[in-house]
């Protein structure tokens, strides 16, 4: 589940790229490919604005 910790740190505690490498002993390439394409799947997924499709 290093996806959503990744996401949990960054965004809600602030940590840098190289702490939560640090954190969860993985790479700092890792964190940034898991933390980017999390990045992209949510605005793929999600509308953002007053277009709710319904």
């Amino acid at each position: 589940m290093n996806v959503v910790k990744i996401f949990y740190l960054y965004y809600y505690s602030g940590f840098k790229i190289s702490q939560m490498a640090d954190e969860l002993d993985i790479s700092e390439s890792n964190v940034k490919n898991l933390l980017y394409r999390t990045i992209k799947d949510i605005k793929q997924n999600v509308k953002i604005g007053g277009d709710v499709g319904v």
